[in-house]
């Protein structure tokens, strides 16, 4: 697929199940890629294929030769520096390194609605204690985001936490209750939903 210009279906042929063909696609993704090293549509897909088989420090180099190539040819594309620091901030067990956090960064002067970088660097500013712009950050993401997603009940939670931390007040358990409710009646097999709704 690398190697006949379609880059999407070598990432989609990547997301089976079976860990030793995903390792096999690895060892010939790497070869193509050792062919073509100035071509970064290569290493990206060799990194998202990294980050599928849990191998996030391998999948950072594979980003980070991605963008080096990237760059020769012309301007990098920004989400390119959100994978490298994804695959970064995997690597360091949820922590988002410095190294990281100045990937996003990159990602957001290019392109300031990239949604993860806006994520992570959240995660990062609230760290650091920088409410203010953890919740900025986060408010306008959750306005982008679908509200039937996990990425959205994830980023409630947390705005709700970050708010009652710094003195904002208490989450409104009624309304968190009622909308998980809400969501679980359309989506009744969402067990992370059905967590959710038993913490709250």
């Amino acid at each position: 697929y690398l190697q006949f210009g379609h880059p999407i279906l070598a990432a989609r042929s990547l997301e089976g199940d079976n860990s030793r063909d995903l390792n096999a696609l690895i060892g010939r993704l790497a070869l193509v890629v050792r062919d073509r090293q100035a071509d970064p549509r290569g290493w990206a897909i060799l990194g998202r294929a990294y980050l599928t088989a849990n191998d996030p420090g391998d999948a950072a180099k594979a980003f980070a030769r991605a963008i080096t190539a990237q760059r020769q040819l012309g301007a990098v594309q920004p989400f390119l520096y959100s994978a490298y620091g994804e695959a970064l901030t995997q690597d360091a067990a949820g922590a988002v390194t410095p190294e990281a956090e100045a990937a996003f960064a990159q990602a957001l002067a290019l392109d300031p609605k990239d949604r993860a970088a806006r994520y992570y660097v959240g995660l990062a500013a609230a760290a650091r204690g920088d409410t203010g712009k953890a919740l900025g950050l986060w408010r306008g993401l959750l306005d982008d985001v679908p509200a039937n997603s996990a990425v959205h009940q994830d980023l409630v939670d947390r705005i709700a936490a970050l708010t009652a931390r710094s003195g904002g007040g208490a989450p409104d358990i009624a309304a968190m209750v009622a909308g998980l409710a809400a969501r679980l009646k359309a989506n009744p097999d969402d067990v992370a939903g059905w967590q959710r709704l038993i913490r709250a």
